[in-house]
């Protein structure tokens, strides 16, 4: 997922299947006649000022990355990374084995053409297999120029913590937890674990 570029106009930024954010500079819909047009066919009425400072609004809460987390479970305990960490979510896609790799490491993936390795995150983190019935999502992410895929069990909501204080791992977390979180949110009914994406995928690599 990257920033939407300042000569851009409009841009879909999708964070699941299910889930599409139009994100628009609201100076250049102004001036852009097509664009205009698009935003009417769509009922969407800027012509107030009230209306435009409210859009405007909106568009500055979701290019809020420094305090968004793209949430997922596993095992029952909710987990994040960045959202500016994070190009795309999948539903479950169709795996090829690489023989004699590391544990955590489920196969390769193709996207669109481009192959991605996907990293079972229950292995990662010392849990036990997903449900033989139930199959993962994947979070892809990007990491030093590569792509990978962390198996999830679910894919919940991008997550803005703004207000709420990062704190560090509870002395009670797992060792090798420890070593792959950034810290914690503790949110109104649950404990928000953020991992590490880089300490993740260069334990990965040390396996």
């Amino acid at each position: 997922m990257r920033k939407p570029s300042a000569s851009r106009q409009v841009k879909l930024v999708q964070i699941s299947d299910f889930k599409v954010i139009l994100l628009f500079d609201i100076n250049r819909v102004s001036q852009s006649p097509q664009v205009a047009e698009q935003l009417k066919a769509a009922n969407v009425s800027m012509t107030s000022t009230a209306e435009r400072a409210v859009s405007e609004s909106s568009v500055a809460t979701h290019l809020d990355y420094a305090n968004q987390y793209v949430s997922f479970m596993t095992d029952g305990q909710l987990l994040g990374i960045p959202v500016t960490s994070v190009q795309e979510v999948l539903n479950p896609q169709t795996i090829t084995p690489v023989p004699l790799a590391a544990e955590e490491i489920s196969g390769l993936l193709n996207l669109r053409g481009q192959i991605v390795t996907a990293v079972n995150l229950r292995r990662r983190l010392g849990l036990p297999e997903l449900e033989a019935d139930r199959e993962a999502m994947n979070v892809v992410v990007r990491h030093q120029g590569e792509s990978y895929s962390l198996l999830v069990d679910e894919v919940q909501d991008v997550i803005n913590v703004a207000g709420t204080q990062l704190l560090a791992p509870p002395t009670t977390l797992d060792a090798h937890w420890k070593s792959v979180t950034t810290g914690v949110f503790r949110l109104e009914h649950s404990l928000f674990v953020i991992l590490s994406v880089g300490a993740l995928l260069t334990l990965k690599q040390d396996a």
